[in-house]
């Protein structure tokens, strides 16, 4: 895969905003030739520059309105794999990412309430290779869009 130009950059920035856009519209917003907008994005999906076309939803239009980050600390010699795979099961659980420094695992949860969150909380602590939790809670979300 090669690096992407300017062109293939003005056509992601217009696809980040919204990815529900025809070729056309695309080509009239980038001013960039509709076949070139086609060629360009067809060559993108190819390489796995874009991977797919996707819906964002309104979690708290859905009801989900609380948000949380659980940092884990595991016990030595503890299967990360294992665990994130563990977790990953939960309802609710939105991200699962390796850390370095005093946790092992950051987990961002979002669920209806704090009870949901409560019942989340538990289950990881259920885990065995679980040593310690520490749960922060967001006071407010605000999306990059």
């Amino acid at each position: 895969m090669k690096d992407l130009d300017e062109t293939d950059v003005a056509i992601v920035d217009v696809l980040k905003k919204n990815a529900r856009l025809s070729t056309r519209e695309i080509s009239k917003i980038s001013q960039i030739p509709p076949a070139t907008v086609y060629k360009r994005m067809k060559r993108m999906e190819k390489e796995g520059v874009i991977e797919g076309y996707t819906v964002r939803l309104n979690q708290e239009k859905l009801g989900r309105k609380t948000v949380a980050y659980i940092l884990i600390r595991t016990n030595p010699g503890a299967d990360y794999y294992d665990i994130h795979d563990e977790i990953i099961k939960n309802e609710g659980i939105e991200d699962i990412a390796s850390l370095t420094g005093q946790f092992d695992t950051l987990v961002k949860v979002r669920v209806h309430d704090t009870d949901e969150l409560s019942n989340v909380i538990f289950k990881i602590r259920n885990i065995p290779a679980v040593a310690h939790t520490e749960t922060i809670i967001s006071l407010n979300v605000k999306r990059k869009k």
